[in-house]
């Protein structure tokens, strides 16, 4: 008798911590809104990070729980805080950040368990925030070696200061995938010293150099593209009102992933993605409720263009 093994998480690897926004505090970190955007689209999630053993920490593993995504691979940091940030929104909803420093993520060392969660993956997202310190950096190097029969995606987000050339460098060589937008793009370029170019032709260098399979590339309303070795993709924004783009860029990094792994063509992971992206956009925080047919009909808008 042929039983089937289940199929392994979709990890967010990287910072888990509360958005200190205007209106109040939502759960956050890009690799914790990417899982919970995952899961809601239809898949198993899990999150590979450290909390504090406090008040914020026991909520925000709490609220991870009820939302459905695996959080045993969360440490709980008995030394120190849960990690958060302060959101400041300009006029047209486009988040600033300023992160805490000191926080149980900086001080992420895995455990064995950690390790054997990071075996199963089949997809495993990570960052470049999560790696600000030589203990984080080394731990999340260790799991990405430990993920064999992951797709490994490097969602390059350059935040604050927390970010060098050495950090960018070793994440793209331990991935298949880079996602950046455009603000990224020219930053990560100058740091690597590839030569100065359009956002096609930087993304082009990107993947040849470093051997990657894909580059994502989002513009905010302008749309987005997607670099292979073989073509480029373009598609455009779905047409929303922001309320805050965070995590709009977790949420289309998700939908790439889910619709890739569902085995679709990559004009529909664009459009899914963008339509992901776009509703999270709507919406208050990193982590809104977000249904798959939601998703699904507001991809429509795009078969009428």
């Amino acid at each position: 008798m042929n039983v089937s093994k289940p199929l392994g998480p979709i990890i967010g690897l990287g910072e888990i911590l509360w958005d200190r926004l205007p209106a109040g505090a939502q759960p956050g970190g890009a690799p914790f809104n990417f899982a919970i955007q995952a899961h809601q689209m239809g898949h198993p999630a899990a999150m590979l990070s450290a909390a504090g053993d406090d008040p914020s920490g026991h909520e925000i593993l709490g609220l991870a729980r009820d939302r459905g995504v695996d959080i045993s691979g969360v440490s709980i940091d008995p030394l120190h805080p849960t990690g958060a940030v302060d959101v400041v929104l300009d006029t047209s909803g486009v988040a600033h950040y300023q992160f805490l420093s000191d926080v149980a993520w900086d001080y992420f060392d895995p455990t064995q368990q950690q390790i054997a969660l990071a075996s199963r993956a089949r997809a495993i997202c990570f960052g470049t925030l999560a790696q600000r310190t030589t203990i984080s950096c080394t731990g999340i190097h260790a799991l990405l070696a430990k993920a064999t029969n992951a797709l490994v995606v490097c969602d390059v987000n350059l935040r604050q200061s927390f970010y060098n050339a050495e950090v960018i460098h070793s994440s793209l060589e331990r991935a298949q995938w880079a996602k950046l937008n455009d603000d990224e793009m020219p930053v990560c370029a100058k740091l690597l010293g590839l030569p100065a170019g359009s956002l096609e032709e930087t993304a082009r260098l990107l993947l040849n150099r470093y051997n990657l399979d894909l580059v994502a590339v989002t513009m905010g309303s302008t749309g987005s593209i997607l670099i292979t070795p073989d073509h480029c993709w373009r598609q455009s924004a779905l047409p929303v009102t922001v309320t805050d783009t965070v995590g709009a860029g977790d949420a289309f990094t998700a939908g790439l992933i889910v619709r890739y792994l569902e085995g679709a063509g990559y004009q529909d992971m664009l459009i899914f993605a963008s339509t992901l992206a776009g509703i999270t956009a709507t919406r208050r925080g990193g982590t809104p409720m977000v249904t798959r047919h939601e998703v699904e009909v507001g991809a429509r808008y795009f078969d009428s263009k």
